[in-house]
């Protein structure tokens, strides 16, 4: 959804010029949307839409996505993005429509339909058309980006991952590379590492096409100061990720580093099985819990997703 361009606090005051007082005139200050304060505006904000959502559901205008007897997901909210649920009918259609405009009355803020989409899960052509025709909106297309993170798509495909190559790519230079040491490369490899990919290595298992691809990058960097030139490599890179004391330079192995994010998702699954997520996963894969394997040592069933069978592969 949209946000304001800028909130405008006024008051009224009066100068003094030559010695005489003028007529008073409005003050004014925009706080644009890049401003530290505007996304604690947002949050006020969107707390007035979670309520008016919320009272529509216990009315029983409004039917959220249920995906239990008694859970179920109306709003989702990360930042300046809300993500609305329901079922799929023309009645919530209605109500939906009704929730938005009259959030708009009433905090007076304007709501970009332009930019938001709408995304159908087992809905027929002709229901998603009229529903971007009757919300003035787009139609979302799956796979979709979110985050930096491509959401529908088979994370064993080399295009999910060509942002991120990409995007290593450039803050690797080649510029970057000849005007710094070799310590300096490491520390600039490091925080590339730790900057780029670690949400999407956080969320997806590389394939190991993806990780031999960052590894030349980073090692092409780190003895020519350029991604894109090969020299010689004068100590093995398995010992340049090794830490300090150990001999090594302490760079991040990418694979290690890949399988460390994805532990400790599977840990916070475990141990925060009261939130929205972990409750959702839990019902969704029937309340497997990722150490409770059976006989043969899988936790996944064939019919599950693969992002679900490779996280649990990575136990």
């Amino acid at each position: 959804m949209g946000w304001m361009e800028a909130c405008i606090f006024t008051s009224h005051m009066s100068v003094l010029v030559n010695g005489s007082s003028t007529r008073d005139f409005k003050a004014q200050k925009g706080l644009h949307q890049g401003d530290p304060l505007s996304p604690f505006l947002f949050v006020l904000a969107m707390e007035g839409l979670t309520s008016l959502v919320r009272k529509s559901i216990d009315l029983g205008d409004f039917k959220p996505f249920k995906y239990g007897e008694e859970e179920f997901m109306d709003i989702l909210q990360f930042a300046d993005d809300t993500a609305m649920l329901g079922e799929a009918s023309s009645d919530n259609l209605w109500s939906l429509k009704v929730l938005l405009r009259g959030f708009e009355q009433i905090s007076s803020l304007k709501i970009n339909f332009s930019k938001s989409n709408v995304f159908g899960v087992n809905i027929g052509d002709w229901l998603m058309n009229s529903t971007t025709s009757f919300l003035a909106c787009k139609k979302g297309i799956i796979p979709f980006s979110f985050l930096g993170i491509v959401v529908g798509e088979n994370p064993r495909r080399k295009k999910v991952w060509k942002k991120a190559i990409d995007n290593i790519k450039n803050r690797l230079s080649s510029w970057k590379g000849r005007n710094i040491s070799i310590g300096g490369r490491v520390t600039l490899i490091n925080a590339v590492l730790n900057a780029i990919p670690s949400f999407t290595f956080s969320f997806y298992k590389a394939p190991t096409k993806v990780l031999k691809e960052i590894n030349r990058l980073e090692s092409n960097f780190l003895w020519s100061g350029n991604v894109n030139k090969r020299s010689i490599h004068w100590v093995k890179w398995d010992t340049v990720c090794k830490p300090n004391e150990k001999g090594g330079l302490g760079v991040r192995d990418v694979e290690e580093f890949n399988k460390a994010l994805l532990l400790k998702g599977e840990w916070r699954f475990l141990k925060e099985d009261k939130s929205i997520w972990s409750r959702f996963l839990g019902l969704r894969y029937h309340k497997i819990k990722l150490k409770v394997l059976d006989s043969s040592g899988e936790a996944f069933n064939f019919d599950d997703s693969i992002w679900w069978r490779t996280l649990c592969q990575t136990i």
